[in-house]
């Protein structure tokens, strides 16, 4: 975009969101909002537009909650790296218990086994930070707590684990529907902390079962 006087956009960082702020100057409420508009319009036709989940929205788990409502649909998580913190962010959100059925931390392979239905063979064979390990446990809750989506994350937060093809940082986060599976592997490598990590994951794991409900 191209340096704007009225109205202006200020960036503002936090951790791996990016808000922006326009602000108007006009004779009134009204000319001030249609000038906001207008450049709201621009930002979502530029490069950036497909990674915007919302207007007047402070939280992307808010943008999840309203949009589960609004389509009606039920959602489940199962984590491992992320210890809870995907869940916890869901229930922040006044409202979410009418569309957030539950959520487990299977942080062992026993737990992936008992509680999601992981097979062992699969376990064994890909170790639990992969994509098929990934996808069965989205497939998981999803299918034992009888929700529309099932997200499920798992992976290395640090400061130990890894391997030479998934070291520290790296993360697979699997979303599943009626319709399918689908496993995204991050790398968050080099990140400065295990909770920073963890923090990563759980907002990429939010914007991906944002994407697949819109």
């Amino acid at each position: 975009m191209q340096t704007s006087v009225n109205p202006t956009v200020a960036p503002y960082a936090k951790d791996g969101e990016c808000r922006l702020r326009i602000t108007a100057r006009a004779a009134d409420r009204e000319s001030a909002a249609a000038m906001c508009d207008a450049v709201v319009e621009k930002i979502y036709q530029s490069a950036v537009g497909e990674h915007i989940y919302g207007v007047d929205v402070e939280k992307i788990e808010k943008a999840l909650v309203s949009a589960l409502t609004e389509k009606g649909l039920t959602l489940s998580c199962a984590e491992s790296c992320t210890g809870g913190l995907i869940a916890k962010r869901i229930t922040d959100i006044g409202g979410a218990s009418t569309v957030f059925l539950g959520g487990v931390v299977t942080y062992t392979n026993q737990m992936k086994e008992r509680l999601l239905g992981v097979e062992h063979e699969v376990l064994e064979r890909y170790t639990a930070v992969s994509e098929p390990v990934a996808a069965a446990m989205a497939e998981g809750v999803r299918e034992r707590l009888g929700t529309d989506i099932g997200i499920s994350t798992t992976g290395y937060a640090g400061p130990g684990g890894g391997d030479a093809e998934n070291p520290v940082g790296t993360v697979y986060v699997g979303i599943s529907t009626a319709a399918g599976t689908q496993v995204t592997r991050f790398s968050f490598s080099g990140m400065r902390s295990r909770e920073y990590v963890r923090t990563l994951a759980a907002g990429r794991a939010l914007l991906l079962a944002l994407r697949e409900i819109l």
